[in-house]
């Protein structure tokens, strides 16, 4: 997974200035976040993704996966059956030799 905050910051024109005082940090700290260098807490994440006017899926996205905006239905939850035929088999215990 890649962030893309400095692909969407620069396709909106804002600086590093701009978007650190919006969400309370450093340019330099705005700098690290989208070169990797330190983690992003989310409560920053979700600042981040309000400034610049998008989903935090959308900061999160892969390069290859489309728009995660709206991700649709979501698929229906397994069938009893099915739920157990995708448990591992029971273990069977050795059977104890009569004393």
């Amino acid at each position: 997974m890649r962030l893309r905050i400095r692909e969407i910051r620069l396709e909106k024109n804002i600086t590093l200035k701009e978007l650190g005082d919006q969400i309370g940090r450093r340019p330099h700290s705005v700098w690290e976040y989208e070169n990797h260098k330190t983690s992003i807490p989310a409560s920053i994440l979700y600042a981040i993704s309000q400034v610049l006017g998008v989903s935090m899926n959308d900061l999160c996205a892969d390069d290859d996966a489309p728009s995660t905006s709206d991700p649709g239905p979501l698929p229906p939850p397994p069938t009893p059956r099915a739920a157990l035929h995708a448990l591992p088999p029971r273990r069977r215990r050795a059977s104890r030799a009569p004393h």
